[in-house]
């Protein structure tokens, strides 16, 4: 009996140490390895705030010798810019000239806004090759006899709502002949992510709240029940050879996605991409992103539409450019490939979709409201196998300048019809 009643001790305690183990080692993943993204927190860094939610640069910085963390994120290339500098933010932290205390405009002179996401301040491209530098350079061949001043109301990650507010607070001031929104992507790949109108780093915020509130809240029960360091082990296991940057872009050593959405709300939007180029009739016909994704897209719609409104007060046109995308290029890369399969394919469907009904909406918007140009950008590279788009929406050099062309010709034609 003795015996017996030993070897029961034996294992209880073997069973508590176990259970002890487990439970202070999730604790200890969850503090030192499974960590709130605190990276997406560095904003009060990057980012001061103007009203809302709008965003900006730090005001009057000029990055090539500065220790901002900024730094390493412009070019240090050919692109940095006579004054040795890789880029300048004005006095609202916006990379423009100055438009505070803007005085009337002179004879001949034309105003150009640009507005949007990363993509349209030129992220990570240096002073000289920005799109504002080669639009205008393509401008003055075109029209030398016009006086044309540039400005940018661009941030990183912004919405469309976020650029309608800058046209309010600072746009309107500048009394622009044309303003251009170099968006869309944001828009429909944001809501991928999270709640439609949340701003990029609000939506991470919340996010980390919620696994900060989740942790406080959370008992020995509910621990054991989400063992996150199990779900990781089982991942990195299962996913190991994946894990390492791929040198191919072999399809059957891809990760495998549901070929259809879980859920439509982000977070189980993931779907498997069925063939390259992405057929669009196909995605086109999909009902398992909806309602969300018709959301999504006349959230974006009605915010033009509202910017578009803004601007005829003021008799100014607005041109809606549909940015480029690594989704819908065609022919890829093998670079452009390897960083689609490896980092986006789950959010692929999703975004194509959202594209096909922007287009369709802004062509529609288009002809409705007599100030509103549409030029599809989606596709602009077409045809081009170079690797132009370094992630999944972002360009370089060439890229821009391709991009310019585009606008000078939409730009140059609005002039002459006047």
């Amino acid at each position: 009996m003795r015996q017996i009643l030993k070897v029961i001790s034996i294992i209880c305690v073997v069973l508590i140490f176990c259970i002890g183990m487990l439970f202070f080692t999730e604790i200890a993943f969850r503090l030192f390895i499974n960590k709130v993204p605190t990276g997406y927190l560095i904003d009060t860094e990057l980012f001061t705030y103007q009203q809302y939610v709008v965003s900006s640069f730090p005001p009057d910085l000029i990055l090539g010798k500065t220790k901002n963390v900024l730094e390493s994120y412009f070019s240090k290339d050919e692109c940095v810019d006579l004054g040795g500098a890789k880029a300048r933010f004005n006095s609202y932290g916006f990379r423009s000239p100055e438009f505070k205390n803007l005085p009337p405009k002179k004879k001949n002179e034309f105003r150009i806004i640009i507005t949007g996401g990363s993509v349209a301040t030129s992220w990570a491209v240096g002073e000289s090759c920005t799109l504002d530098k080669q639009l205008y350079e393509r401008l003055k061949l075109r029209h030398p006899e016009v006086n044309f001043k540039i400005f940018n109301l661009a941030g990183a990650a912004w919405i469309s709502f976020q650029e309608l507010i800058a046209i309010q607070l600072f746009g309107i001031n500048i009394d622009p002949d044309l303003v251009i929104a170099l968006d869309g992507f944001n828009d429909i790949q944001h809501a991928y992510h999270m709640p439609i109108n949340l701003s990029y780093s609000n939506g991470h915020i919340v996010n980390a709240f919620n696994r900060y509130k989740d942790w406080i809240s959370a008992g020995p029960q509910q621990l054991f029940r989400d063992l996150k360091f199990i779900a990781y082990l089982k991942s990195f296991l299962t996913t190991r050879k994946y894990r390492k940057p791929s040198q191919t872009s072999d399809q059957s050593k891809r990760p495998k996605y549901p070929k259809t959405a879980f859920k439509p709300e982000p977070g189980k939007l993931a779907s498997e991409l069925q063939s390259l180029p992405v057929d669009l009739n196909v995605i086109k016909a999909r009902t398992d992103f909806d309602p969300y994704n018709r959301q999504a897209v006349e959230n974006y719609l009605k915010n033009i539409t509202c910017m578009a409104r803004s601007l005829d007060s003021i008799d100014s046109t607005l041109i809606v450019a549909l940015q480029p995308t690594l989704f819908l290029k065609n022919p890829l890369s093998e670079q452009e490939k390897i960083n689609l399969y490896k980092y986006y394919e789950p959010e692929v469907n999703f975004c194509v979709q959202g594209y096909i009904r922007m287009i369709e909406g802004l062509e529609k918007l288009s002809r409705k409201e007599k100030n509103v140009i549409f030029c599809d950008l989606s596709r602009v590279f077409e045809g081009d196998n170079s690797t132009l788009i370094g992630d999944n929406v972002h360009t370089h050099k060439v890229g821009y300048g391709i991009i310019a062309e585009r606008l000078t010709n939409v730009i140059s034609d609005y002039i002459s019809s006047k």
